[in-house]
């Protein structure tokens, strides 16, 4: 309701042609589908998938199902404005042809979990930092996340492994050394194919 009185209010004053709108929400909720009722929690699909809506005079309406994160905002607005986004950013435009394969980095640290999770593709792998276990899940065939492939498939949860690690091994380092954040943007993990 509010924000159809915001769109209503720029349509009515002109502003609506020349105003990019971005509503997002912050977390998902978790409803016991993993055995747990909360947000900032787990980094399971109902907590981490939120809505993304993205108005602009020069896109038209569609549905992208790509995966996204809130660090994608910025370089997306910046596009929209025909600007070029800042070396410091580490998220990507949305605006452009997708790559199915690009990778996601998601974190959770808080009172209730402490886990990082690489998504690439259709593969979602997940390290729990407490167990010192990675869960591996294909979103494509099981997107409730149901079933844990990570025993059945050593060589790919292998692989992911080592990206996984190797990004967050680049962060950690990164936000150690308070010399390096005066001088140098934060770390983006280029990976080749």
């Amino acid at each position: 309701h509010q924000i159809g009185r915001f769109v209503t209010y720029l349509k009515s004053t002109g502003q609506w042609d020349r105003t990019v709108l971005v509503v997002s929400g912050d977390t998902g909720q978790a409803f016991k589908e993993h055995g747990f009722s909360a947000h900032a929690n787990k980094l399971y699909e109902e907590v981490m998938r939120v809505p993304l809506i993205i108005n602009a005079p020069q896109v038209q309406p569609t549905r992208d199902e790509r995966l996204a994160q809130h660090v994608d905002i910025p370089p997306t607005v910046l596009t929209l404005l025909d600007l070029p986004a800042h070396p410091s950013f580490q998220g990507r435009s949305l605006i452009g042809e997708p790559d199915p394969q690009a990778p996601v980095f998601l974190v959770v640290q808080s009172p209730l979990a402490d886990q990082v999770a690489l998504v690439q593709g259709d593969l979602k792998l997940i390290y729990d930092l407490p167990t010192q276990r990675f869960h591996l899940y294909d979103l494509g065939a099981d997107p409730h996340e149901r079933l844990d492939i990570a025993g059945q498939s050593p060589e790919v949860t292998q692989k992911m492994a080592v990206v996984l690690r190797k990004w967050c091994q680049l962060q950690l380092d990164y936000y150690a050394d308070a010399d390096a954040q005066k001088t140098q943007y934060p770390p983006v993990l280029e990976l080749r194919n």
